[in-house]
């Protein structure tokens, strides 16, 4: 239910094992508003990271998340230092698919120095107030928690967006690439990944619970699993291929350890 970096080989794809030999990117991520650095060093990454542990907990997306990750740091050697936990809803309730354990418990058994939760896709009803509910729980069990792991960071990544197209969307503005989906895919509850993200946020915000915002990745719909495919056949729209557009997140970590040296 749980896997790290394998110490002798990077390439480690736990979850959903997405290769997609079809795909080639030949962009890169700038996105100097953001914070993000030019390229990604992991050798600089893994000194800053020193001899701390990260614990990804959450579901396939996160696992996603944490394989990337993983293989990002393998030049710097410290990939061995990241691990992936499985929780579906995070409180081990059956709000749509609930493997795994619930996210405390993980912390509990293997005491990461930061910890990296999410959720969404399995809270598969279309009523916000059941996201909303969740991320108040586990919100409140940080708090009472503080005291069990007084070293330990606690931070979250929004979702992963969920939808299939060609092209590459308003690669300058998120919100227009949502805007632009196909009306199709609403047919699950992708078009309430973003509301939900946002109403996120502003919680985080308001506690100063740091984040990784992947939001980026709205605009970037072409790199899902079936994105190639006719709209009959694009059976995931939500898991991305690896590699590929999701080494956004070896940035986005970087760009956390960074903050987190600030405080």
């Amino acid at each position: 239910m749980y896997y790290r970096g394998n110490p002798d080989d990077a390439v480690t794809l736990h979850g959903a094992k997405c290769d997609c030999p079809w795909f080639r990117d030949e962009y890169e991520w700038t996105s100097p508003e953001t914070g993000l650095r030019p390229s990604f060093d992991a050798d600089e990454t893994c000194d800053r990271l020193g001899g701390r542990t990260v614990m990804f907990v959450g579901n396939s997306t996160s696992q996603q998340a944490a394989s990337t990750l993983m293989n990002a740091l393998g030049k710097g050697g410290c990939h061995a230092q990241v691990y992936s936990a499985l929780s579906d809803t995070l409180i081990g309730v059956p709000l749509g698919m609930n493997r795994g354990k619930k996210w405390h418990e993980w912390p509990d058994s293997l005491y990461p120095d930061i910890v990296v939760l999410s959720v969404g896709a399995h809270i598969s009803t279309k009523n916000d107030a059941a996201f909303t509910d969740v991320v108040d729980q586990v919100l409140n069990e940080i708090d009472e928690m503080k005291d069990r792991w007084p070293g330990t960071v606690i931070a979250w990544k929004t979702q992963s967006p969920g939808t299939c197209t060609t092209d590459i969307q308003s690669p300058r503005n998120a919100t227009e690439a949502f805007d632009a989906s196909p009306g199709w895919h609403f047919r699950w509850n992708y078009n309430r990944f973003r509301d939900r993200d946002l109403m996120l946020l502003s919680k985080l915000q308001e506690r100063g619970v740091p984040y990784l915002d992947v939001r980026p990745l709205y605009s970037r719909s072409d790199g899902h699993v079936s994105s190639n495919l006719p709209p009959g056949g694009q059976i995931d729209c939500l898991h991305m291929c690896i590699p590929g557009l999701l080494d956004i997140i070896s940035r986005l970590f970087d760009r956390l350890l960074r903050e987190l040296d600030e405080r």
